[in-house]
């Protein structure tokens, strides 16, 4: 369980604080089902990078910080604040220029070492 919350909490970092978007081929299966996935974004981990993308060119500056994670059997499930500066359009809404705070819960299984 470690291993997941550590992979959780590395994906996050990795993936939408800093960009590195080679993480999710190291984290996330090819085949994953987001059930989160915007209107347009295939459920996938190409999804996923084309999802993290547009919201990095949106939002900057954004820092999703951990808040809580939880593990139960091949689940995780993680509390988190995610602030930003709207600094580009995103799914359909204009460029504001103002910082936006939000929180999130994601649930994710894991399989084999990542999440699918």
């Amino acid at each position: 369980m470690a291993d997941m919350k550590a992979s959780s909490r590395r994906f996050i970092d990795e993936a939408f604080n800093k960009g590195n978007l080679a993480v999710v081929d190291e984290l996330i299966a090819r085949d994953i089902k987001d059930h989160s996935a915007p209107p347009g974004v295939p459920s996938s981990a190409e999804g996923l990078k084309q999802f993290i993308r547009s919201l990095r060119q949106a939002f900057p500056d954004i820092n999703l910080k951990v808040i809580h994670t939880i593990a139960e059997g091949d689940l995780v499930v993680e509390h988190v604040l995610g602030s930003g500066t709207m600094k580009g359009d995103f799914m359909g809404m204009s460029a504001t220029g103002k910082k936006a705070e939000w929180e999130e819960i994601h649930i994710s299984r894991f399989q084999d070492g990542k999440a699918v």
